[in-house]
């Protein structure tokens, strides 16, 4: 056992966050620290090889050191690097991606592009979900604080769009007013559990999502709420999720007001998104990925868009393909995609409503495949697919630079190599990082 406080070096960041520093042959993690900083800490916790410790006191702080603007940062667990100014913090992950890089081994020169920036640094987000709680009378709408179940009720979350901040604001005080029941997780019962909110990056188009534990959100109360905005608010939804654990939406959504979707703009594209469906939380900067690939795929292929979503890349590259099959499992996502297609004109793209990970198994022929899977990745399956179907390219889009080094060393071992690894970042003020990369076969 270690001290209960002393001073450790920090030599770089993970890719969970921490910084890093080492005592005894330990690693000492310890959160909201940069390198090159020495600090006294109090330990937290410690296991036989890791201490984890929050800073007591700065010994030495890093020129890129800055103030961090929000009131809620280090309580609240939404953000890693406010601490740091936005240029350090594109440097922290470009050299994270790098770290993690290191370990496919053996390949030279590896093709790793410059991070490409945020269009903003804050203010981007387009959907906030936001979990409810009622204490002693007091409703509390904000965000998990790390590692537990307790909300830290916030005013304003600066990573959110200003007008989402607006109707956080307004909507707690209505749910304050009016006394709806809240759920309580350890009573299992209480009527609200979520307020989702999505915008358009214009913040012209609002949909308001109220995910409960008891069907039939009062109309009364919708009502209240659509006098805050009643030209930016399209929609008021109920989704009806009564099953415990961390998953927020259930299976059955209803408008209460107006419409269960709003349009987003893409450069010269149209999307419908409708409640429950995934789009990109940054879609300014989701531009430029989107430009980013288009510029470097061949034109007049055939084309597999698996994992497809409502659409995002199968409408834009149609322009350039004989044919875009564009695959998606989630029904919400998928009646958005067949709408999208409409509203683009892009007719030589196909919809199907299915599991990649089995309907690969019908695909006979494609030159290129984007995947743009969930945080797991790819399959064992799809990979035996793949050594099949042999695409001359391979896209693979990534949030989660594990999974996308897990897949990336088994693309290389069934005949591919890496054109380029670009990244960017889609989430300002963590340590998230979104990972573009173009393989082509051998």
């Amino acid at each position: 056992m270690v001290k209960k406080n002393f001073e450790v070096e920090i030599k770089k960041i993970t890719k969970e966050g921490y910084g890093i520093g080492f005592k005894n042959d330990k690693k000492v993690l310890v959160p909201y620290s940069l390198p090159e900083e020495r600090i006294l800490i109090d330990v937290v916790k410690e296991s036989k090889d890791v201490i984890f410790g929050k800073i007591k006191k700065f010994i030495r702080t890093s020129e890129n050191r800055i103030e961090p603007p929000c009131p809620y940062f280090g309580e609240c667990g939404g953000c890693h690097f406010q601490m740091a100014s936005y240029s350090f913090q594109l440097k922290i992950k470009e050299e994270i991606l790098r770290e993690i890089l290191k370990e496919i081994g053996k390949i030279e020169n590896l093709p790793l592009m410059e991070i490409e920036p945020s269009n903003s640094d804050f203010f981007y987000r387009v959907k906030a979900q936001i979990p409810l709680k009622r204490i002693k009378g007091k409703v509390y709408m904000g965000f998990y604080k790390p590692d537990t179940h307790f909300i830290v009720d916030i005013e304003e979350c600066i990573i959110h769009k200003r007008k989402i901040n607006e109707f956080i604001k307004k909507i707690k005080e209505i749910l304050q007013e009016e006394r709806i029941t809240v759920y309580d997780e350890i009573k299992k019962r209480g009527r609200l559990r979520y307020c989702v909110i999505r915008s358009d990056t214009d913040e012209k188009n609002i949909l308001i999502i109220f995910v409960t534990n008891l069907k039939g959100f009062p109309k009364i109360l919708a009502n209240k709420i659509y006098e805050i905005d009643k030209e930016s608010i399209k929609g008021i939804v109920e989704n009806y999720n009564p099953k415990e654990g961390n998953r927020i939406f259930g299976e059955e959504t209803k408008a209460i007001l107006g419409n269960d979707y709003i349009f987003q703009r893409i450069g010269k594209y149209t999307f419908r998104i409708s409640a429950t469906s995934f789009f990109q939380v940054n879609p300014e900067t989701a531009k430029k990925l989107l430009d980013f690939v288009k510029e470097l795929i061949p034109e007049n292929k055939i084309l597999i868009d698996a994992f497809s979503g409502v659409g995002f890349f199968s409408i834009p590259f149609s322009e350039k393909m004989k044919k875009v099959i564009g695959i998606e499992i989630d029904k919400s996502s998928y009646k958005d995609f067949l709408r999208n297609i409409e509203i683009n004109d892009s007719f030589n793209v196909e919809a199907v409503n299915a599991d990649v990970f089995e309907y690969i198994n019908e695909i006979e022929k494609a030159n290129l495949i984007i995947f743009d899977p969930p945080r797991k990745g790819l399959s064992e399956n799809i990979f035996k697919n793949l050594n099949r179907i042999k695409p001359e390219k391979i896209i693979y889009v990534s949030c989660n630079p594990e999974s996308f080094l897990k897949d990336l060393k088994v693309l290389i071992e069934i005949g591919y190599d890496i054109e380029v690894i670009k990244p960017f970042d889609f989430f300002p003020q963590t340590y998230h990082i979104e990972i573009c990369s173009i393989l082509k076969r051998k």
